[in-house]
């Protein structure tokens, strides 16, 4: 339970969004099974990005396989980063909620970007083992990346979108 609170909570943080009480599936044509929505790279996405960018297919496979093993990973250094700031408001769930406290936005800004370097890092890890090595390229692909699955999520109707600010 704890890892699907966090990777919600991350998405969120990441992508400027609420989770709302009672979601509904927008899009029933979408797969929306829980084994999709937990992966940080979606293979039918990422194919469809890899593609987009001219990637030579006979890399897809071992690019998207690579990505998929990146997971444990990634949820593993997020976890460990994150431990102790949930421990503090496991006993206090509201204070988590409250956007007036300065040091706790301070640590919820670290995460997100903690987050966001982890994911960057295990994508461009996996691109430059295939020989993709141009840094904006990379950025580029994964940026639509996780357009696309915040797209999902939409669809899904597991997050509805907040404007900024």
């Amino acid at each position: 339970m704890f890892k699907k609170q966090l990777f919600k909570w991350l998405v969120c943080a990441a992508a400027l969004c609420t989770v709302p009480a009672f979601a509904e599936v927008t899009n029933p044509e979408v797969d929306c099974s829980d084994e999709v929505l937990r992966r940080f790279f979606p293979k039918d996405i990422t194919l469809e990005v890899l593609k987009k960018h001219n990637v030579p297919q006979d890399k897809w496979e071992g690019i998207t396989n690579d990505l998929q093993a990146t997971d444990g990973q990634i949820i593993k250094a997020l976890e460990e980063r994150v431990k102790p700031m949930m421990e503090k408001f496991k006993n206090s769930p509201e204070a988590a909620q409250n956007s007036d406290d300065p040091a706790l936005n301070e640590q919820k800004a670290e995460m997100v970007q903690f987050f966001r370097d982890t994911i960057t890092n295990a994508f461009a890890g996996v691109l430059n083992k295939y020989g993709i090595t141009d840094q904006k390229e990379i950025q580029a692909m994964l940026d639509e990346i996780q357009e696309l699955k915040f797209k999902r999520f939409e669809e899904c109707g597991q997050l509805s979108p907040q404007a900024p600010g």
